[in-house]
């Protein structure tokens, strides 16, 4: 996935208006839980929060414990001016 952006007139926000986004509830399957699960596992680098103890976050912490976030960076040279660029993945270490 690629995102670029491009902000003009950048001016500070104005926390006493109210948010401009929308919140709208939604159920995901049980196998979309799974994947957030494993992600948010796989993200943690030191801690992982949970509201109880429960074997089940102990065994995916463990599986998932020698797993980091890596960022690569990239700079591409264009005629005056450059691109920058980054990657970020979850990885195994071994």
């Amino acid at each position: 996935m690629s995102v670029m952006g491009r902000r003009d007139n950048i001016t500070e926000p104005d926390f006493t208006l109210p948010p401009r986004g929308v919140v709208r509830p939604a159920t995901i399957p049980l196998r979309g839980v799974r994947r957030i699960n494993r992600a948010v596992a796989q993200c943690a680098e030191e801690l992982v929060f949970s509201s109880s103890e429960l074997p089940s976050v102990e065994a995916l912490v463990s599986k998932y414990a020698r797993y980091r976030v890596e960022i690569d960076f990239i700079t591409i040279r264009n005629p005056g001016s450059f691109t920058f660029g980054m990657h970020t993945r979850v990885r195994e270490r071994t």
